[in-house]
């Protein structure tokens, strides 16, 4: 499956969303194989709150805030529970309004508002993709479970 990230800012709310985007894009399935394991084990689920939402930024030499596991500064959030089904359709929507994020929410490289919420968008973005990638690598292996427990005998 292919997905797609789609950003917005109106009104000092940030707004990130991974959607569905076609089917297809995998090495070993095309789009037709994905509909028909979709049609014969169900559509897998993506559990939004049980992603743990933590990772590094910084900001680059541009002024756009990075992803950096070394200097970057410490960001995290939780989200409720809520499964999402991975098919036509999948939407997993993150929004994080400025006036909302308080002064103790700030750091010495994170230090405004917006770059607070830019950096939460990014790790929502990065973590859903992961989770993604990982959800649909163990969904493509009930196939071939399935199809390698198949067993030769004489009658």
């Amino acid at each position: 499956m292919n997905f797609k990230t789609e950003r917005s800012l109106s009104e000092k709310v940030y707004t990130t969303v991974v959607k569905f985007d076609s089917y297809g894009g995998g090495v070993d399935i095309d789009a037709d194989g994905e509909k028909i394991m979709i049609e014969d084990f169900g559509a897998p689920k993506l559990d939004i709150g049980a992603i743990t939402f933590s990772g590094k930024y910084a900001i680059a030499a541009d002024g756009s805030v990075t992803p950096d596991a070394v200097a970057g500064e410490s960001v995290t959030f939780v989200l409720s529970n809520k499964e999402i089904d991975i098919k036509e359709g999948f939407e997993a929507r993150y929004s994080v309004d400025c006036k909302k994020i308080g002064k103790e929410q700030l750091g010495t490289i994170m230090n405004t508002p917006e770059l607070v919420a830019e950096a939460r968008c990014l790790l929502f973005e990065t973590k859903v993709k992961a989770s993604l990638v990982t959800c649909l690598a163990d969904f493509r292996k009930l196939k071939t479970r399935f199809e390698s427990g198949a067993s030769v005998f004489t009658a």
